[in-house]
């Protein structure tokens, strides 16, 4: 079985190859402009919320992949605290389905995240970890009629514009793609290309009371960029925005600097993102963005998501493991 470490290090080794063949045409390049305003959503007023939810996302986003170490044992305890508050908090039977997919997926990736790497400084807190986690994922776990099967087309209408417009895109020789290995296979990825605009936007993987892996309509996360990639946008999931109506539950982010996917993205304190990196026009890592015709895009999807699904299941083994064990009391 791959480890999450063997995962990650082969994202970072395609990340790197990428790179490494791009480095005359980046360093050519100016930074990308962080820039929202483009983004047609119109603005809402919500007050943000430090509760059990939002602990266990920062919580999750302790790894930071890009630089191919895990967190300190300082860090793992804030986890190990995040993942407690929301264990003693969260009633499963009353979190509305996104909140309880996000919630879930959280906990996944925080597991898969312990599995491959652990604490190195204290395996006790290494074992505290894996079956708080692993634990909160089962508590979590759906039936598998309970997963919805919404359209997320119509979600994502109101950030890209009108499905009609929208037109799919691949890129050459069906890699696996970057931004799914980062996520450890917790969310499928879409790209889409609306007239010069560029989206890749996430779905979330909740797990059933099987252990079988699920796409969820639910949007975990976007990346917008324009003009040949010289204005950029991310917009991530947040509790408090998601009850205040804001579409897909997103919240465009607005204060640098701004780490995103894992330490990849940057956007520095005065605005400037790394984006062409990786990213100009039509390109992603050097080679050429495919349009799918729009008969091919259901099996496509269904082809990759696949797959992602398979290259999940086959990690799985220890965080179901870890869930087996008791949890000690509060």
């Amino acid at each position: 079985m791959r480890t999450v470490g063997t995962v990650a290090l082969a994202a970072s080794a395609i990340w790197l190859g990428g790179h490494a063949a791009m480095a005359p045409a980046q360093q050519a390049s100016p930074s990308s402009t962080y820039d929202c305003g483009w983004v047609a959503v119109a603005p809402i007023r919500c007050e943000p919320r430090d509760d059990a939810l939002a602990g266990l996302l920062r919580a999750s986003e302790a790894y930071r992949a890009a630089s191919h170490f895990g967190p300190d044992e300082a860090t793992w305890r804030e986890v190990l605290a995040a993942l407690r508050r929301a264990g003693a908090e969260f009633d499963p039977d009353r979190l509305p389905f996104r909140e309880r997919v996000v919630a879930q997926n959280a906990a996944l990736r925080i597991a898969l995240t312990v599995a491959g790497y652990g604490a190195p400084h204290d395996s006790g807190l290494m074992g505290d970890l894996l079956r708080e986690s692993s634990g909160l994922v089962a508590v979590l776990a759906f039936e598998p009629d309970e997963i919805a099967t919404a359209d997320e087309d119509a979600e994502m209408a109101r950030w890209l514009g009108p499905r009609a417009t929208w037109v799919e895109e691949r890129l050459p020789d069906d890699p696996r793609l970057f931004h799914e290995m980062v996520y450890f296979h917790t969310r499928a990825f879409r790209m889409v290309r609306v007239g010069d605009r560029h989206f890749i936007f996430s779905q979330l993987i909740a797990i059933d009371r099987s252990w079988q892996p699920r796409v969820t309509s639910v949007i975990g996360d976007i990346e917008m960029r324009r003009d040949g990639g010289r204005r950029a946008c991310i917009a991530e999931f947040d509790a408090a925005w998601s009850r205040c109506g804001a579409p897909a539950g997103l919240r465009a982010l607005d204060r640098l600097p701004i780490s995103h996917l894992g330490g990849y993205v940057e956007v520095d304190a005065e605005g400037r993102a790394n984006c062409l990196m990786c990213h100009d026009g039509d390109r992603a890592l050097g080679r050429v963005m495919l349009a799918l015709p729009a008969d091919e895009v259901a099996a496509e999807l269904a082809r990759r998501r696949g797959r992602l699904l398979a290259d999940l299941a086959e990690q799985l083994a220890p965080i179901r493991a870890g869930a087996a064990e008791p949890r000690p009391s509060p």
